[in-house]
């Protein structure tokens, strides 16, 4: 499984497989991959990688994710490739009202690709966040009509912010 992970600012890629109960092979970057025993845990997951030990304690807070090993405690944002597919295509549910378009994770948005009362087609993008230094273009996931547009460039927006709204399209007398 691929991962993307950002801890204090820098973001890294991860491979990991599992080679066994408890073994995975970790890949980071470019780097050489590497064997670990891995024992997961209530909170946490206990490493064991050339003799050495780590427990690493995780926390989902209000703030976010956090990882801590040895006393220090670093914010921790992972995305595998199911989120990040669902991210890129948006976060869209049809609701009483219309399509909303909405960012699963907090981030700045870069482009409005849409004006209001424009019609849009499936997988035409709607809106560009950043989150996680990743541009993500979120897509229209069915045809409609810009009924709302409910942020502008360079907000900051929480995840789950509603961004647009689409109402249904009119079907062709």
């Amino acid at each position: 499984m691929k991962y993307s992970i950002e801890i204090e600012g820098q973001t890294k890629a991860v491979t990991v497989h599992a080679v066994g109960t408890n073994r995975y092979q970790v890949q980071i970057e470019d780097q050489a991959p590497f064997v670990v025993n891995a024992d997961l845990r209530q909170q946490g997951v206990h490493l064991l990688k050339d003799g050495k030990s780590w427990d690493i304690q995780l926390a989902d807070l209000k703030q976010g994710l956090f990882a801590g090993v040895d006393g220090i405690s670093v914010p921790l944002q992972v995305q595998n490739q199911q989120s990040a597919l669902k991210q890129k295509n948006s976060k869209s549910q049809m609701k009483a009202g219309g399509l909303q378009i909405s960012t699963n994770m907090p981030g700045k948005v870069v482009k409005v690709l849409v004006e209001q009362g424009a019609e849009v087609k499936i997988g035409q993008g709607i809106v560009i966040v950043e989150a996680m230094k990743m541009e993500n273009e979120l897509r229209a996931e069915q045809n409609g009509i810009v009924s709302e547009i409910l942020c502008k460039a360079g907000d900051l927006v929480e995840g789950g912010k509603i961004l647009v709204k689409l109402s249904a399209k009119e079907k062709d007398a």
